[in-house]
C-alpha cells in the first residue's frame, strides 16, 4: 500500500513533500516534451501518392508530410507503423550513399515497427540493392568530417529483411560491396 500524503509529509516536511509534488510534475511534462511523432504506413506498394515506407522516412527527415503521410506528434524520434505482417518489396534505387539503396538515407532518429512484416528484394536481375544507409554523423570525434547525408539513428523492432544485396568492384577502383541490407556510419539498434 503506498504511503499517504499526511504519512510522507510527516516524513519530509510540508516543503519537501510540495517540492517532490512539484518536481513529479515536472517530470512528467518533460517527458511529454519529447514524446514522439508516429508515422503509419499505409500502402505496401510504393505508390508515392499514399503513405509508403520511402514516404514516411522522408517525412521523418522532413518533420512534414510526404506523399499520403500524416505525422501523429511532434519531433524526434520518429516511429514508423509498418502494416501487421505485410510484404514490402523494393526494386528501385532511391540514393547512392555508398552504393545503391532501395529506401532515403537514415538522417535522424527513426523507430521502426516491423509488426512482422518483411523488407524484400526479389528480383534475381537486381545485382546491388540494399535497404538501408544510416548516415554517420559529421561532427562526432570518430565520424569527424566523414561525407554524410546527416546524422543517423535506425531502430528496427520486428521486422525482416531479405534479398539485400551489394557486390564489390572487380578491381580498377570499384566499389567496395559494403552493407547487402544495412550500411551503417551512425547508431543501429537491430
Amino acid at each position: 500500500m503506498p504511503p499517504s500524503s499526511a504519512h510522507l509529509a510527516s516524513l519530509f516536511g510540508r516543503r519537501s513533500l510540495v517540492i517532490l509534488v512539484l518536481g513529479s510534475m515536472s517530470l512528467l511534462r518533460s517527458t511529454a516534451a519529447f514524446a514522439q511523432t508516429t508515422i503509419t504506413v499505409n500502402d505496401a506498394t510504393q505508390i508515392s501518392g499514399n503513405c509508403t515506407l520511402s514516404n514516411a522516412i522522408q517525412s521523418a527527415h522532413e518533420d512534414s508530410a510526404v506523399g499520403g503521410c500524416t505525422l501523429s506528434g511532434s519531433g524526434a524520434p520518429y516511429t514508423i507503423q509498418l502494416q501487421t505482417n505485410q510484404s514490402y518489396t523494393l526494386a528501385t534505387v532511391d540514393n547512392y550513399w555508398y552504393g545503391p539503396n532501395a529506401l532515403p538515407p537514415i538522417t535522424t532518429t527513426i523507430v521502426i515497427d516491423g509488426n512482422g512484416a518483411t523488407l524484400q528484394v526479389t528480383d534475381s536481375s537486381i545485382v546491388r540493392l540494399r535497404f538501408f544507409f544510416v548516415g554517420a554523423d559529421p561532427t562526432a570525434a570518430a565520424t569527424l568530417n566523414y561525407n554524410t547525408p546527416g546524422a543517423g539513428n535506425l531502430t528496427l523492432n520486428n521486422l525482416t529483411l531479405t534479398g539485400g544485396r551489394q557486390q564489390g568492384g572487380s578491381g580498377g577502383g570499384g566499389g567496395a560491396g559494403m552493407g547487402g541490407a544495412i550500411y551503417n556510419q551512425g547508431t543501429l539498434i537491430l
